[in-house]
């Protein structure tokens, strides 16, 4: 809670960051330890989001990390766009693909 109000006024470096973790991916296992040992570095968890956006086996993080982190529902925002241009991609390809994805009868609705 402490650390939002600090967030606000960090988010610039957040987008800086955010950019050179993409470059190193192997580093992720280290950031999540440090999230939970510093509550105040939530810039990090930011970064994973990115990243786990490539990597579509972190969703869960995903989901985990925006519910500590209300304030930062921008990023939020923008990684739902971009699995909603996956999901209309799935569609181009055709109606086989749509079963896949939805992992069920196939019933879009």
């Amino acid at each position: 809670m402490r650390s939002r109000q600090q967030q606000q006024q960090q988010q610039q470096q957040q987008q800086q960051q955010q950019q050179q973790q993409q470059q190193q991916q192997q580093q992720q296992q280290q950031q999540q330890q440090q999230q939970q040992q510093q509550q105040q570095q939530q810039q990090q968890q930011q970064q994973q989001q990115q990243q786990q956006q490539q990597q579509q086996q972190q969703q869960q993080q995903q989901q985990q990390q925006q519910q500590q982190q209300q304030q930062q529902q921008q990023q939020q925002q923008q990684q739902q766009q971009q699995q909603q241009q996956q999901a209309q991609a799935g569609i181009d390809n055709g109606p086989a693909r749509r079963v896949d994805w939805q992992g069920e009868s196939g019933t879009c609705g």
